[in-house]
């Protein structure tokens, strides 16, 4: 690699940063799945009778598999080309016996691959190499989808940075976790009378202006004014951070492409697409109609589209998604539609033969791949990440914390190395995405 371009990743992190800290806050027939009868759900509950909080039963449900096996041997590093000759040379004739003189390679295959390995053998060696997604951006340093959050999530190199997008009344595309506002703005005292029956605020109930006018804060509890992760940004800090559209964000990630070289991608999550379709919206189009136009609609595109809701999954080919396609998996289901008993379902043999049909990522939370012992100080690893690979899917899954390590592990490193070395996942979100780069470079899986 030319010098001058290591220098300018080593430096990048620093200048984005400084940047960071001046900027201003800114169709296939549908397959056979469990329907609402009271027999089918019956069966659904006698083959997947797992309790969320019965971590003892989830481990007899997922078969536990042969934990810290040995990893592969590296491959033998070929010795590098003889000094004073550069790569792809034949070295200096060396005086020896006919018979014991080193043989030319024979084939123009040998001698390619011996150029090739003499070269650049670091590249050559890394045959795995899992994806890094920034969660909500560098969300365990600055508030959540925010684009401070987002352009120091790209500092540190990830391959991904999510969007979670909601609709506005108007329908514009904002970046939001939640379809409500309650725990990350200040909603509550700018318009204290918009809250539904419920009790909760809404972002479709509310225009683009109204939105753009809230302070957005790191995430809180409603009920007591605490911050969900007493160690992260202040609360109260006064800085404006304002809500982002998808299109804000799309244009951020391909400014700091162009800027900087770098090739950082996108994951997009469709939030509650069940819900905003009762609201009369098709929140599912308008985010692909938007990521076409800005080029991401593709297999060749470094985009992913993510969604819990496996009719919107189904429905996202015949809306004309092209690119890789997540199916999000929790068990519990959505939190504005009831199809729990379909993400039974996706946890099942036969759930995930049929979403393979459309999904090319099968991304399970962490703690049904690693499934907490019944004592929550161990784990156990399911078979799920098989049987989706059988089914050609790769195998992504959240969320990394450093301060919140999954339950079973004593800490959010133990937790990596069962991702990465147990698991072999194919990508992991976190809220810290440069401990994770990290890491990976630690183990040599990253220049």
């Amino acid at each position: 690699m030319p010098m001058s371009l290591k220098l300018s990743r080593r430096i990048l992190l620093p200048v984005l940063l400084l940047g960071l800290c001046c900027a201003p806050a800114l169709a296939a027939d549908a397959p056979v799945m469990p329907d609402k009868t009271a027999s089918d759900l019956a069966k659904i509950q006698a083959a997947m009778a797992i309790n969320a909080k019965d971590a003892a039963e989830a481990a007899t449900t997922y078969p536990a598999t042969p934990q810290n096996a040995p990893a592969a041997a590296p491959a033998e590093t070929p010795a590098a080309p003889a000094p004073g000759t550069s790569a792809g040379e034949a070295a200096p004739a060396v005086a020896a016996p006919a018979e014991l003189a080193p043989a030319a390679p024979d084939s123009a295959k040998e001698e390619a691959a011996f150029i090739a390995n003499a070269e650049d053998t670091p590249v050559a060696a890394i045959t795995y190499r899992p994806a890094v997604a920034a969660h909500r951006g560098a969300s365990g340093y600055v508030p959540e989808h925010t684009l401070p959050a987002k352009t120091m999530a790209y500092a540190f190199g990830p391959d991904f940075i999510e969007q979670d997008v909601i609709m506005s009344k108007d329908n514009v595309l904002m970046i939001m976790h939640d379809p409500v506002l309650d725990t990350t703005t200040d909603v509550a005292k700018k318009f204290p009378d918009r809250a539904r029956k419920d009790g909760s605020f809404y972002a479709v109930d509310f225009t683009y202006p109204e939105l753009r006018s809230l302070t957005v804060t790191e995430r809180f509890s409603p009920k007591t004014g605490k911050p969900v992760f007493a160690g992260r940004f202040p609360g109260d800090s006064g800085i404006g951070f304002q809500i982002p559209t998808l299109e804000e964000e799309l244009k951020l990630i391909q400014g700091l492409n162009k800027s900087t070289g770098g090739n950082v991608g996108v994951y997009v999550e469709v939030k509650e697409p069940a819900f905003y379709a009762r609201e009369g919206k098709d929140i599912t189009g308008a985010v692909i109609a938007m990521l076409d136009k800005y080029g991401y609609n593709s297999p060749e595109a470094k985009s992913i589209l993510q969604i819990f809701d496996y009719d919107a999954v189904r429905d996202a080919r015949m809306k004309g998604w092209k690119g890789d396609l997540a199916m999000l998996v929790l068990r519990g289901g959505q939190h504005l539609t009831d199809d729990k008993a379909v993400h039974e379902w996706l946890l099942t043999p036969e759930g995930i033969a049929e979403v393979s049909r459309y999904a090319t990522i099968y991304a399970p939370w962490f703690s049904h791949l690693a499934v907490p012992t019944e004592d929550g100080k161990g784990y156990k690893v399911s078979n799920l990440a098989d049987l989706a690979r059988q089914h050609g899917m790769k195998v992504h899954s959240w969320t990394h914390r450093r301060d919140a390590p999954f339950k079973g592990f004593k800490d959010s490193r133990q937790s990596l190395d069962t991702a990465f070395k147990e698991i072999k996942l194919d990508g992991l979100f976190s809220d810290f995405p440069g401990d994770v780069v990290q890491y990976l470079k630690e183990q040599g899986l990253r220049k």
